[in-house]
């Protein structure tokens, strides 16, 4: 049998962290559409593969 990978999530302060950016400038990517947060019950998370990506065009624009 194949085992699948499950997402893995992240916190608003892991996420923020990751991109090294404020998680008050997180919140306002929200808002801006900018990256997509998932509600889990009263949690906000984040698909790392998300964060990730948002990392990516963060350095893209920077170059």
């Amino acid at each position: 049998m194949e085992e699948t990978e499950l997402p893995r999530w992240m916190s608003k302060r892991e996420a923020a962290e990751y991109l090294r950016i404020n998680i008050y400038t997180l919140n306002r990517w929200v808002k801006r559409g900018w990256i997509q947060p998932t509600k889990m019950g009263r949690f906000t998370r984040f698909l790392e593969k998300n964060v990730i990506a948002m990392m990516e065009r963060t350095k893209e624009k920077d170059a």
